[in-house]
């Protein structure tokens, strides 16, 4: 992979920590802003592969580490409340902002995979945004207008406490690796599980559970939708039917990637980009 400059910065308030980090080629000071975001036990890492067929197509590329991921890591422990979505869109929308301070486009891109690509959808919601969105991403995840089908283990994190929960982190994180096809990416996905603590994916799990949609108003209309599942994704399967059933087929579209499980974007990051520059010049 050639190599793309990068800006790293720290965003903390309130105890809370985001380490992002700007990929862009030296002439796109202007360019558009693609952000993407990881999921749950995930880091930055997830989209490297991405990052030189982005960059080269003409995007700058802002990734993160969720607090209490890669390297946002506090001194002190990560608390539950760090991880529930309001304040982790607070933490991305100043993110997102302080980078449009210091590099203006007038075209921003979110995204993410799983719990990343919910978060992406409650900065799409959010009324209080001071960006504007030209489309979103969403890659393996619910829908937050969508209660049924859901992920079988929804209904467990909704109650269970962390001392509840901790006898089953183990099968989790095993899970989440399972859970790609390639055997090089699951190398990856467990090198970035390996820097989160049960407290800190327990958190990650907890806020996936229970968001809310009410907590960050309606989809805004006309807002166009790419939804990517990996082929063998199972699980996100019939969620992800029932998403593209909401939507209008002239304002969103629905991919499978061939040879990628739930991580999408670490088994086939060329196909993810193809398909997203794809939509975009639509």
């Amino acid at each position: 992979m050639d190599s793309v400059p990068s800006v790293t910065q720290r965003h903390q308030e309130h105890g809370s920590l985001i380490v992002s980090y700007l990929y862009e080629l030296d002439c796109q000071k202007e360019a558009p802003l693609i952000v993407l975001f990881h999921g749950a036990g995930g880091d930055q890492h997830l989209f490297q592969g991405l990052i030189s067929p982005l960059t080269k197509a003409g995007y700058r590329l802002l990734l993160s580490d969720f607090p209490g991921h890669g390297q946002s890591q506090m001194t002190t422990a990560t608390h539950e409340s760090d991880l529930d979505f309001t304040r982790l869109a607070h933490l991305s929308h100043l993110m997102v902002t302080t980078y449009l301070g210091q590099r203006p486009t007038s075209q921003v891109i979110l995204g993410g995979v799983s719990m990343g690509g919910i978060l992406a959808q409650c900065l799409a919601r959010q009324h209080d945004r001071s960006f504007p969105i030209s489309a979103v991403l969403c890659v393996g995840c619910p829908c937050l207008d969508i209660t049924e089908p859901q992920l079988d283990w929804i209904p467990f994190y909704q109650t269970a406490s962390l001392d509840e929960a901790l006898p089953f982190l183990a099968v989790a994180r095993q899970s989440i690796v399972d859970s790609v096809y390639l055997p090089e990416a699951k190398v990856q996905a467990k090198l970035a599980l390996d820097n989160v603590s049960d407290p800190t994916l327990f958190a990650s799990f907890k806020a996936i559970a229970t968001v809310s949609a009410d907590s960050f108003g309606p989809y805004p209309r006309n807002l166009p939708l790419l939804l990517l599942r990996g082929e063998h994704d199972v699980h996100a399967d019939p969620i992800m039917q029932a998403w593209d059933a909401l939507h209008p087929a002239d304002q969103n579209a629905y991919q499978i990637i061939p040879l990628a499980g739930h991580l999408t974007t670490l088994d086939a990051p060329a196909l993810v980009a193809h398909a997203l520059l794809h939509f975009l010049r639509q």
